[in-house]
């Protein structure tokens, strides 16, 4: 699977890009496919130049910090769905305050989790499994996050198929 080392620093995937790539590659995994180098780079470059709310869907935090900033995740996940299936259609839960759901009925209808792990300089995402037990995807495999402790925080992702509506008039 694609990895967020693969890329130029001057993409900021790099070193800051790991939400982002969660993101991008989750409704890709949900269909046993893997995004190539290009996919990924349109991807990143819609976000950079698509703007809701007089926001950018993607930004880095200066010309010379190269940190990314993902200010409506919905959006890549929707734009990252738009390459494998025209079917279906995801969300994305905002940060939740505990380390799992308490109740089978909380991740009930998720597809995944983005989990985040602390680190020295901040966190790094990756894509688990909807009860956030297993790792599915890590965008940077040669950090070792074994050692780190599980952030408070999480987020769920659903990927589901639109009505019959919705697919009749898309």
């Amino acid at each position: 699977m694609v990895q967020q080392t693969e890329f130029v620093r001057e993409t900021g995937l790099l070193r800051w890009g790991c939400f982002w790539m969660c993101l991008t590659v989750a409704p890709f995994l949900y269909f046993h496919k893997a995004p190539d180098h290009e996919t990924v780079m349109r991807l990143y470059t819609d976000a950079r130049q698509t703007k809701f709310w007089k926001k950018p869907v993607l930004n880095c935090l200066t010309d010379e910090d190269y940190r990314l900033v993902t200010n409506f995740p919905d959006q890549v996940l929707k734009s990252a769905m738009g390459y494998v299936s025209m079917d279906h259609d995801v969300a994305q839960f905002q940060d939740a305050e505990f380390n799992l759901p308490d109740r089978p009925s909380d991740y009930e209808g998720l597809t995944y989790s983005l989990l985040a792990f602390e680190r020295p300089t901040g966190v790094h995402w990756v894509l688990g499994d909807k009860r956030g037990c297993n790792i599915l995807y890590n965008p940077d495999e040669g950090l070792d996050i074994n050692p780190w402790k599980r952030a408070i925080f999480w987020r769920g992702i659903q990927i589901f198929q639109k009505d019959a509506y919705e697919t009749a008039n898309a």
